[in-house]
C-alpha cells in the first residue's frame, strides 16, 4: 500500500480540472458512501490538523459550500452560507446553478451561479438546515471598502468570515495559526520566510460577479450599494449562487513591515480551475494530498489510459522525453502554436537520422513563447526522418524579430493502438478515472 496518506490512503484526495466541475465527481467516486465533497469548514480542520508546508496549506482548494444573495422577505439584501447541504450541495445542483452562465448564455461569461426565489426563500427558512445569513446594508457599514482584506483583529470579529469558515470558534483557531513560528510564504511568488505581523484574510467576491457597485458621495466619499443583478433582472427574480473556496497564503505585496500573510476566503473564480477534495467517511482532519495517479498511470500502468486515436496525422510528429528519459510523440498542434507537451504515444524504437539542423522562425510577441507551425519543419527534413526534437534553447536573433533554435531528426518506431487519453479528458470519465485512482492507492 501507499505511506500514510500518500494518493488518498489518509482518506482525503485532492482532484484538480482546469475547466469546470469535473474534479468534484472525482472527489465523490472517491468519497464514497458516506463521504463527501468536501466544505470550507473541512479544509480549514485540515489546515489546522496539518500544518505548514503540507499540501492542504499548500494548494488553493474549492469546497461544496456555498454562498447565497439575495433579498429576504423583509426586503433586505442578505448573505447566506451553507455548508454541504442545500441547493448547491450535489454535483446536479452546482451545475444547474452555474449553467445559468456557463451554458445558458454565453454572454454572461463566468458571473457565477443563480438559484431560483424559491430555493432563496427556502434556504433562508432552514429547508437545509440552519443557514449563517449576513446583513449586507449592516456589513456595508463595518468598512469603507468592504469584500477586500481584513488585519486580524477585523477578521476575528467579521460575521462574513465566521459564516464563510463556520463559526468564530474556527476562525480564530485558524488565525492561531498562522501566528505559528514556522509559518511561511507558500504562493510561490520567490518571498520566502517569516512575515510580520499583522496577518490578513481577504474576504473578497467575484470580480465577475460582484456583490456591490461603488458610487461617489458627499465629502469625496465613497459609499458601497447592493446591484441590481448582472446579467439582466433583479433580485427579485432570484439570488446569486456562487461555491467558495480558499487560497494558499501568499505574501502582501508589501515590504519589510508592511508585508503580511494573506488567504482570500472568497467565491470561487473560474479562471483558476476547481480542485475539490473527496473525504471519506470516518477520515480525520489531516493532510490533502493531490491526486498523482494519472503520472503514476502514465509510467506502471499505461494500459488504463490508453484508448483508440481518431486525431490528426502531421507530416513530422514531434518528440519529447519524461522524467524518466523515455521518449514520446506528442499531440499535435493546430497551425502556429507553441508545442502541446502533451504525450500521445511511447516511442518503443528511435534512430537519428540527422541534425542538428538550425531552424528559425518569426518571433512571436513574447519571445519566450516559442510558436511555429510544423509545416516550417518539413522542408528540413532528411530522407526517411518522421519525428523531431528541439535541441537547446531557443533564442533571439540580432534584430530580435526572429527565434532561432536547433533541430534533430529521427525514424521512430510506436503503436498507434496504445494512445494516451489526456487527464482533462480521464477527469471526464469518472469511471475510467477511478479506475486509475484504486490501482494507485493497492500499489
Amino acid at each position: 500500500m501507499s505511506g500514510a496518506g500518500e494518493n488518498g490512503a489518509g482518506g482525503r484526495l485532492a482532484f484538480f480540472h482546469d475547466g469546470g466541475l469535473e474534479g468534484w465527481a472525482m472527489a465523490e467516486r472517491f468519497a464514497g458512501p458516506g463521504g463527501r465533497v468536501a466544505t470550507m469548514p473541512d479544509i480549514v480542520d485540515a489546515r489546522i490538523a496539518s500544518g505548514p508546508r503540507t499540501s492542504a496549506w499548500c494548494r488553493y482548494q474549492t469546497t461544496s459550500s456555498a454562498e447565497y444573495y439575495g433579498i429576504s422577505r423583509a426586503g433586505s439584501y442578505v448573505l447566506a452560507v451553507l455548508h454541504g447541504v442545500g441547493p448547491m450541495a450535489t454535483l446536479e445542483g452546482a451545475r444547474a446553478a452555474y449553467s445559468w452562465s456557463l451554458v445558458d448564455n454565453e454572454d454572461r461569461k463566468k458571473e457565477g451561479g443563480r438559484i431560483s426565489r424559491e430555493d432563496f426563500l427556502a434556504v433562508l427558512d432552514g429547508r437545509w438546515g440552519e443557514p449563517h445569513v449576513v446583513d449586507v446594508a449592516s456589513y456595508l457599514r463595518r468598512y469603507e471598502y468592504p469584500f477586500s482584506s481584513l488585519i486580524r483583529g477585523w477578521a476575528e470579529t467579521d460575521p462574513l468570515v465566521a459564516a464563510r469558515m463556520g463559526g468564530s470558534e474556527r476562525v480564530a483557531r485558524y488565525l492561531e495559526m498562522l501566528d505559528r513560528e514556522d509559518v511561511e510564504e507558500t504562493g510561490g511568488q520567490g518571498r520566502t520566510g517569516k512575515p510580520s505581523p499583522g496577518h490578513l484574510l481577504r474576504i473578497s467576491d467575484d470580480p465577475n460577479n460582484s456583490y456591490t457597485r461603488i458610487m461617489d458621495g458627499t465629502g469625496g466619499k465613497r459609499f458601497t450599494f447592493a446591484p441590481r443583478m448582472l446579467g439582466g433582472g433583479t433580485m427579485d427574480d432570484g439570488a446569486m449562487a456562487t461555491l467558495l473556496s480558499i487560497s494558499q497564503p501568499c505574501m502582501t505585496s508589501g515590504s519589510g513591515d508592511r508585508a503580511s500573510l494573506q488567504v482570500d476566503i472568497g467565491t470561487h473564480e473560474w479562471w483558476n480551475g476547481t480542485r475539490f477534495v473527496g473525504w471519506r467517511a470516518g477520515a480525520p482532519p489531516g493532510d490533502i494530498p493531490q491526486d498523482s495517479s494519472y503520472d503514476w498511470a502514465s509510467k506502471a500502468r499505461p494500459d488504463l489510459l490508453s484508448a483508440p486515436y481518431d486525431g490528426p496525422v502531421p507530416p513530422v510528429w514531434t518528440l519529447m522525453k519524461d522524467d524518466e528519459g523515455d521518449w514520446w510523440v506528442q499531440r499535435p498542434k493546430d497551425g502556429a502554436r507553441m508545442d502541446t507537451g502533451v504525450p500521445l504515444f511511447r516511442v518503443s524504437g528511435i534512430e537519428e537520422v540527422g541534425g542538428p539542423v538550425p531552424f528559425e522562425t518569426t518571433a512571436s510577441s513574447y519571445p519566450g513563447f516559442f510558436k511555429y507551425d510544423v509545416s516550417e519543419v518539413v522542408p528540413l527534413m532528411p530522407e526517411g526522418a518522421n519525428a523531431y526534437a528541439k535541441e537547446g534553447e531557443p533564442g533571439l536573433t540580432s534584430d530580435e524579430r526572429h527565434v532561432r533554435t536547433s533541430l534533430r531528426f529521427y525514424r521512430v518506431e510506436f503503436g498507434r493502438d496504445v494512445a494516451l487519453r489526456r487527464e482533462k479528458d480521464m477527469m471526464r470519465d469518472p469511471d475510467a478515472m477511478m479506475a486509475v485512482v484504486e490501482a494507485r492507492l493497492a500499489a
